[in-house]
């Protein structure tokens, strides 16, 4: 419950900071540099994405069922699927 003298932290991050921190980082960029980079930038937003998902879900599958509680592999995938694209304001 808020108080209408209070802030959520996680509203205030989401809503107000995120976006400020998106254009910021976006202005930032050198398009001239990113345009000669876009062969290894589309290599890594692909296949880098998919590499990253299928060892976090190989790692979650194992993992789940040597701790005796198995989880079905397509909830695995979906998971991992999730997770593994980067974050673009930790990038900048």
């Amino acid at each position: 419950m808020c108080l209408s003298n209070e802030f959520e932290v996680a509203d205030t991050l989401l809503d107000d900071m995120l976006s400020f921190l998106l254009f910021a980082g976006a202005f930032q960029v050198d398009m001239g540099r990113l345009a000669k980079q876009k062969r290894p930038i589309a290599l890594l937003a692909t296949d880098g994405v998919v590499l990253s998902t299928l060892v976090v879900d190989t790692i979650i599958y194992f993992s789940s069922d040597l701790i005796g509680q198995p989880i079905p592999y397509i909830w695995v995938l979906a998971f991992s699927a999730l997770i593994s694209p980067i974050d673009p304001v930790a990038m900048l």
